[in-house]
């Protein structure tokens, strides 16, 4: 099916950065902390499941024993806030990454109940990732990346306490978050965002978010949803001064409501 034409609206940034200090000399590090939110601007009604509960599809015993949530656009009823928001930093010199960070631990994402769990994920280049199925069913994880190598596994149906496991390596940043899909089951589908440095993060459930031990000075922070594409792209400070922005605000075009499935006049 050919996907709509998206049309961006303004949007605003709301970020604080907040310098370190050296409890020994009192004297201010070179590293600072970026924090923000992503908001919808109007409450909307949770999007309808992608399949219901006994839908009769593909291993439907597992993939429709409850309702399958769609999570394109997971939004707070209680605040509005955007999950599952990328946000990071273009470029960051390796040179500067603050030694906290140089140790890289693995990194796991799970098949479990014919989801993608958690829905996007941040891996760095030449990470330790794994994919694992968790399901008694088969899944064909797919990636589809523009500079690296893609790949495309079959993980067996897990009937023990080890899952089947796929071990993806990425060697370089990828410019966007890629596409990931299994292809035995269209409808379960992910992102994942590599870069070659460790300043990225997702928005929370509240659509809030923070990186920390950014060095100072001036980066481009890229914002970006999977409805929206980029959110934001742009260069910001970081440095002993505070900064601050108002919030994301994201408005939805009636476009995107049909899109979505959203049944709102």
């Amino acid at each position: 099916m050919k996907t709509p034409r998206i049309i961006y609206p303004t949007i605003l940034l709301s970020f604080s950065a907040f310098a370190t200090t050296n409890a020994q000399s009192n004297e201010v590090l070179r590293y600072g902390a970026l924090s923000g939110r992503v908001l919808l601007s109007k409450s909307i009604p949770a999007l309808p499941p992608l399949h219901l509960a006994d839908t009769d599809i593909k291993d439907h015993e597992v993939c429709a024993a409850a309702n399958l949530p769609d999570e394109r656009l997971v939004v707070s009823a209680k605040n509005r806030g955007v999950a599952n928001v990328f946000v990071w930093f273009e470029r960051i010199d390796q040179e500067t990454i603050h030694p906290d960070l140089n140790d890289v631990p693995p990194v796991e994402w799970s098949f479990k109940k014919c989801r993608l769990n958690p829905h996007v994920l941040c891996v760095r280049a030449n990470q330790t990732f794994t994919v694992l199925n968790h399901d008694p069913i088969s899944h064909l994880p797919h990636d589809y990346p523009l500079t690296n190598q893609p790949g495309c596994t079959l993980l067996v149906p897990t009937k023990s306490e080890a899952p089947a496991t796929w071990k993806q390596h990425y060697q370089r940043s990828e410019l966007l978050p890629i596409r990931f899909t299994c292809e035995i089951h269209p409808w379960i589908s992910g992102y994942l965002l590599i870069q070659d440095h460790p300043y990225m993060t997702t928005t929370d459930k509240d659509g809030r978010f923070t990186i920390h031990k950014v060095p100072y000075g001036q980066h481009k922070l890229c914002i970006w949803h999977e409805v929206r594409g980029y959110i934001f792209r742009n260069e910001v400070s970081i440095g002993n001064a505070k900064t601050l922005l108002p919030h994301i605000t994201i408005h939805l075009t009636k476009n995107e409501k049909t899109v979505l499935g959203i049944q709102v006049p």
